[in-house]
Order: C-alpha cells, then structure tokens, then sequence
C-alpha cells in the first residue's frame, strides 16, 4: 500500500475517523496564558484560588477540553487571550470544552456540573437587582439585613451577554438561600425580558429556605433577549 507524505500539508473540510488525544496535568499557582501547542485535554488543579485561564488566539480547529481537579472549591474561568471575555467558570469536578472555528471560541460540549458549585452572598439592607454574575456563580446566599426584600431578577440582555454562544433552549441551573436572621421574606419579581412559567405561584423565600429555579432562555438576539424562570 502506498504512504503519502502530508507533513507541512494543510487538510480542511476532513472526516476525521480515529483521533489521537494527547493530555496534560498542572497545578496553577496562577493564571495559565496558553500558547497554542498544549494537548487536547488538559486537567488542572486551581491550587487553593481561583485561577484564569487564557485560551491561545483563535485558530481553525482548536480544541480544548478543561478539567478543574481541585477538591477545595476553587475555580477555573476560561477566557479569550486577552482576558476580557469569560466563556465559562468551572468548579471542582467539572469540566467544559472549547472550540474555534478559526474566527472565534464557542463552548463545544456538555458542561458536567458534577463538582461543587462556588456561592456568592448578599446582604445588602434594600432590594436588589439579581445579576448575572450572581445566576452564573450557582447559588446566591442572601441576607435580607432587617426587613422583607423585593429583587428583581437580571434583564435578559444582561444574562444572554454574559452567556457567549447561550442558544435558545439551553438551561441553567440557579439556587437563592434566604439565610435572614429573623422571619423576613424574600420576594422575586421579573426583570426586563424574563417571566415566570409559573405564574400562579408568589414566588416568595421564607427564612431559612432555599427555592431551585431552572432558566431557560427563548430567544438570544440582540435586542430581543427573553428567558423564562422555573421554580422547581
């Protein structure tokens, strides 16, 4: 049988039958600024901090898939090069692939939520606006600081921006804890794009509870962002 020789040869648009994966283990004592020529999967231990990591420019074909290894919590937030855009934050036992088509990095795969979720808190003595920031994270511990809140949830716009390549139909999953001191509730309303799919309920925390919601979001262009809030 015949050997050609593709060495130097660029091959596009190919049906690649078998491919062979190369690996690699760290551990971050910092941000890891990627070169281009590490191995397809990559597993790392963010070390007791919550550590960046910076995707090479794009080019057509990358691939990558992260691990986090850590067992402390600790986060892995995938960024472009330049570390201005954050396509995924990952916890412990979790991991997310990206891919390039040559002009930008989408999420390329199911992301496993299987690890431990980072919580942020609140306790700010007023209503709150729900951020992105807040939903993404996993679960947001609020404190209502002496009276009942109202919050309002994220405007569509904001959370499908902070979602790079968020299509219609994907979920998330988001948790609140009313971790109040006293007998004080905490009340949900709809923000602008987003409504609830039950509407019926009163959307109401009680001290000390936890209310599960599953977002899914039902339209992802620009100026027309909605999603629709779950209470599970």
């Amino acid at each position: 049988m015949a050997r050609i020789n593709l060495e130097n040869s660029l091959l596009t648009d190919c049906i690649v039958l078998r491919e062979k994966r190369a690996i690699s283990a760290m551990t971050l004592t910092g941000t890891l600024t990627m070169s281009g020529n590490e191995p397809n999967e990559i597993y790392l231990n963010p070390n007791a901090g919550n550590r960046s990591v910076l995707l090479p420019a794009v080019s057509r074909g990358g691939n990558y898939t992260f691990f986090n290894t850590g067992a402390d919590g600790s986060t892995l937030a995938i960024k472009n090069a330049a570390g201005t855009i954050t396509y995924a934050t990952i916890g412990s036992g979790d991991s997310v692939s990206m891919r390039s088509d040559g002009t930008s990095w989408f999420l390329g795969g199911t992301r496993r939520v299987t690890g431990l979720k980072t919580a942020v808190s609140d306790a700010t003595a007023g209503n709150i606006t729900v951020t992105a920031a807040m939903i993404l994270a996993g679960i947001l511990v609020r404190s209502t600081t002496g009276a009942s809140r109202v919050d309002t949830w994220s405007t569509a716009a904001l959370l499908v921006a902070a979602i790079p390549g968020v299509a219609v139909g994907d979920v998330i999953e988001f948790d609140v804890i009313n971790n109040a001191a006293a007998a004080e509730t905490i009340t949900t309303t709809a923000g602008v794009g987003m409504t609830f799919g039950a509407a019926a309920r009163t959307h109401i925390i009680a001290q000390n509870a936890c209310q599960s919601y599953w977002i899914r979001f039902t339209n992802v262009t620009l100026a027309s962002e909605a999603y629709v809030v779950y209470e599970k």
